[in-house]
């Protein structure tokens, strides 16, 4: 109700407003001063009758009748207000001054009109140079609508009164902020010439202001030299003609061989392929400024991302004019060549993000438009100067018939390997309708598969090397990324009602439909089975399998229970023939994945957890599992395979959290916890030093995924007494101490908030402070024969402190005194410290 209320009475100042023009006479007579000064001071502050064209003509009108006293009231209350207002009421309040002026020109009342003229230029013409660059904008946004009429000849002679006596000494000053302010002015003013001059001397003045700024461009201070080129490229596109065409030339060049040269800004390198792009917006300068072109497009190679970005920028601004040739500057093979290195950029920021969150950084609905918004688009900024670039290539992939197509990428693969790679991975980020149109994913996807096939085909008939193979396999892995991982894809798919009578929509579902339909037909079993494991090209097919984007995809085509099965006896070989580890990763890691989607890999690991307990026994537990699987193994080497296979399949945090949610799966794996930590443990363990490793890290990923449960601490209980008692043994336990204090820690990260509120863990783990430096001592009396584990330990205790303070502090227990009590203990070792 109160927004109402305030509504109308805006509406009641406005609609009062309105009525006082039409009876202004009337309105004034009826009066006095004073309630006339009270109303203007009201109406000037408010924003809403200021923005109001009839507001403003209302003041200024009564501006004009109350007299020349009340201007300088009026500056004041503008000059109070600017730097809190937004740039559009500071242009309100400037088409209010302009009013005024054109109110005293109407009435040929000069004294008024010079007086107003005064104020304005020791107020606002001054302000605009000699105040800090932000303030100085500000002022420039007050005399926009003076700036902006200068075609009314009444105008232009006011701003030769206004700036010609002042601005050309600012030019030259020490003050290099003074500088920057009167560039960018005079690029407004530009030219601030009497029109009622002759021609010589015109032209004289024209070239003389030119020149002022032609020198600007090599000014000491980087800032200025930005602004100088951004005003000069902005008065050669709206002067051109007028422009000689010798100093067009000289500012071109001094542009393209000094400014772009500029190696301790590259703020003014941007500045300069961002001016070239704004001068060939004037058809006039098309034919002169391709010999310029050439310098400016090497900067495609600059070091900094936004100058080969706005290098990219222009180059595909360039390849849409009429008449320009953009491959006599640069070819496809450079254009392949730079999204390569991009790519590879991109790899290693995606590298680094991993290492520092976990995972890698999600780009499926990242914008060109989000360029250097936030830390994780960082990882995406050379993928988007690639995504420029890949606007040049588009129409040679996806404008032909399908031959073509395939010929293009088959060159592109001889051009650039990497950069064609580079290409398909950089298609995954948006663009708008400035920079060029997003591929159809149905286009995508029918690319994809031609690619597949006509690759494992060729192949086979060795009419390409397995090299390229792997590079064409490697794209199609990008293109499916951009399928499968797009939200508006799988939404067109499912959408049965989508309406024909929207732009195109029914032709689009059915271009879906159709290329899902041929993607599911050539991508089968029987593909597959094609495939023999001799071929080189197999690993590669299975790393395209395996991309995380397609398995959580439910259009994935779903392969039988034989193909899961021959994948994972493939893997399984490792043990029984000479595979190596290299070829055995996809084959696993693909069976895995598979085995999720195939809804089998419950019951797979219930028969690995028993089969990992074959290890210490002579009896095979594997019976099941070679009833699924044609694995022929001893008992031993079958609880091996167990463990790593579990290993393998426990690595990927979406399966962890899948089985941790299962709760007879979770049981199944807390007594497999339970009987590795036994092998940890037990002093007369025969497990060799390779499977004590894998078994370690088989038992953080049980912890993991058991870490909800209760009886968890039951475990960590049995580490930590397990340390307690080396203390005691230490002649015949020592060889275990670096493992499972190293477990230990783990396993405190893992259950870090839940830990701190169980108080009779807590104190078991600190007890082991004591033990802790007894164990020490020992290992460094011995430490000439056993400085590896020695080594050992001091990596696993840091870790293991490193967890204890995180408990610690996020427990509601007096946790200084633990600290300091943990700290005194250790403080004679220097090579652990917390």
């Amino acid at each position: 109700m109160s927004q109402i209320q305030n509504k109308r009475k805006i509406c009641v100042r406005v609609a009062d407003v309105y009525s006082y023009n039409r009876s202004f006479d009337e309105f004034i007579k009826t009066r006095d001063s004073k309630e006339l000064h009270n109303i203007l001071v009201s109406c000037l502050n408010s924003s809403t009758i200021v923005k109001n064209a009839e507001g403003q003509v209302f003041i200024s009108r009564l501006v004009s009748k109350l007299g020349h006293d009340f201007h300088v009231e009026l500056v004041n209350i503008i000059k109070a207000n600017t730097p809190k207002l937004s740039s559009n009421l500071l242009i309100c309040y400037g088409e209010i001054l302009h009013k005024i002026w054109l109110v005293y020109v109407n009435q040929n009342d000069e004294t008024k009109m010079h007086h107003l003229e005064e104020i304005i230029q020791s107020n606002f013409c001054m302000g605009s140079i000699r105040l800090n660059p932000i303030m100085a904008l500000r002022m420039r946004l007050i005399l926009h609508s003076f700036h902006n009429s200068r075609d009314d000849l009444r105008v232009n002679k006011l701003l030769i009164r206004l700036y010609d006596p002042i601005i050309w000494r600012y030019l030259s000053v020490a003050n290099w902020k003074v500088r920057l302010n009167t560039t960018a002015l005079l690029a407004i003013l530009f030219p601030l010439i009497d029109p009622s001059l002759s021609n010589k001397d015109y032209n004289y003045e024209l070239d003389n202001q030119f020149s002022l700024l032609h020198n600007l461009l090599v000014d000491n201070n980087s800032e200025v030299r930005v602004a100088a080129i951004q005003s000069v490229c902005r008065i050669l596109t709206l002067f051109w003609e007028i422009i000689p065409i010798e100093r067009i030339n000289d500012v071109l060049m001094t542009l393209s061989s000094k400014c772009i040269e500029d190696r301790n800004s590259s703020d003014v390198r941007v500045a300069v392929v961002n001016g070239i792009s704004v001068i060939v917006n004037n058809p006039l300068s098309q034919s002169i400024i391709k010999r310029y072109l050439s310098k400016v497009f090497n900067y495609i190679h600059d070091f900094n991302i936004e100058v080969r970005y706005s290098v990219a920028l222009l180059i595909l601004k360039i390849s849409r004019i009429k008449g320009f040739d953009y491959s006599q500057i640069i070819s496809k093979k450079q254009i392949l060549s730079r999204i390569s290195k991009e790519f590879i950029i991109y790899q290693l920021r995606q590298s680094t993000y991993y290492m520092k969150y976990g995972k890698l950084s999600d780009g499926s609905k990242i914008e060109i438009s989000d360029m250097y918004s936030n830390d994780q688009d960082l990882v995406f900024e050379s993928l988007k100067v690639a995504r420029v670039l890949a606007e040049l290539l588009n129409p040679s992939i996806f404008n032909g018939s399908t031959r073509e197509q395939l010929k293009n990428c088959y060159l592109f693969c001889e051009l650039c390997p990497i950069g064609m790679v580079g290409y398909f991975c950089s298609l995954n980020i948006l663009v708008d309708e400035k920079i060029g149109k997003n591929i159809e994913n149905s286009d995508l996807l029918r690319l994809a598969v031609l690619l597949i096939t006509t690759t494992v085909e060729n192949c086979k008939k060795n009419r390409i090397t397995q090299n390229k193979a792997k590079i064409l396999l490697a794209s199609s892995r990008e293109i499916l990324s951009i399928v499968f991982s797009s939200d508006l894809f799988l939404e067109e798919l499912g959408n049965e009602a989508y309406s024909s009578s929207s732009d195109g929509g029914e032709a689009k579902r059915i271009a879906v439909k159709t290329a899902i339909k041929f993607f599911t037909k050539s991508c089968n079993d029987e593909f597959f089975v094609g495939l023999s494991q001799d071929d080189g090209i197999l690993i590669s097919v299975m790393q395209l399998l395996q991309h995380p984007t397609v398995f959580n995809s439910d259009i994935y085509p779903q392969f039988s229970k034989y193909i899961v099965s021959e994948l994972l006896n493939h893997s399984l070989d490792i043990l029984t023939s000479g595979m190596d580890k290299l070829s055995l990763g996809p084959f696993h890691d693909t069976a895995i994945l598979l085995l999720k989607n195939w809804g089998s890999l419950d019951d797979i690991i219930l028969k690995l957890t028993e089969g990992s307990r074959s290890i210490l026994t002579d009896e095979s537990e594997l019976s099941q599992l070679n009833a699924v699987f044609d694995a022929k193994l001893s008992s031993k080497e079958s609880g091996a395979l167990c463990i790593k296979v579990l290993e393998n399949i426990f690595k990927y945090s979406s399966i962890r959290t899948y089985l941790s949610n299962n709760r007879s799966t979770v049981i199944c794996i807390r007594k497999l916890a339970a009987f590795m930590l036994s092998l940890q443990i037990d002093f007369s363990s025969v497990l060799d030093e390779g499977m004590a490793k894998h078994t370690q890290r088989l038992l953080i990923y049980c912890f993991s995924i058991i870490k909800n449960e209760d009886d968890v601490y039951e475990l960590i209980l049995i580490i930590v007494r397990s340390l307690n008692a080396t203390a005691e043994h230490f002649d015949r336990s020592y060889n275990i101490c670096p493992s499972l204090i190293e477990l230990l820690g783990y396993t405190l990260h893992i259950l870090n908030s839940r830990v701190s509120e169980k108080k009779e863990v807590i104190r078991e783990i600190v007890k082991l402070s004591d033990n802790l430096s007894v164990i020490l001592s020992n290992l460094f009396e011995i430490g000439d024969q056993n400085k590896v584990l020695i080594y050992k330990f001091q990596r696993g205790a840091r870790m293991y402190l490193f967890a204890l303070r995180q408990i610690l502090g996020s427990s509601s227990f007096d946790t200084d005194s633990c600290i300091q009590e943990v700290r005194s203990k250790l403080d004679k070792f220097p090579e652990i410290s917390i």
